[in-house]
């Protein structure tokens, strides 16, 4: 059962993503990327090393999804500075992922919950 609910859920999802507008897929992707840290910082509570590891790299992946798509000729200022942030909060991801940091994940979660607001 728990086999067809994830394949009804992958489905979904894709059906949201073919369909969502430029401003709606940053919305599935910023959701997407605090997903995958909420859930690093359950694995990282749980001492499991791995799985924290898989989805901050899936988080770090998203949020690149997410710079290469600024339009820097019509972002201005604001793309580069959206820039920058993603820029800074990879970095805090990965040094999180390192040192096994529970505060830095916190960290790069608000400033991604600021942005998604």
């Amino acid at each position: 059962m728990k086999n067809a609910h994830e394949q009804y859920k992958t489905i979904e999802l894709q059906t949201r993503i073919n369909t969502a507008t430029p401003h709606e897929m940053v919305h599935l992707l910023l959701q997407g990327a605090r997903s995958h840290i909420a859930t690093a910082q359950g694995h990282l509570q749980r001492k499991q090393v791995s799985e924290k590891g898989e989805h901050l790299s899936k988080a770090i992946s998203i949020i690149e999804g997410l710079r290469s798509g600024l339009d820097h000729d019509k972002g201005g200022e604001i793309a580069a500075n959206l820039d920058k942030i993603y820029v800074y909060i990879q970095q805090i991801l990965l040094k999180a992922n390192l040192h096994n940091d529970a505060e830095l994940l916190v960290q790069a979660n608000q400033l991604l919950a600021n942005i998604h607001e």
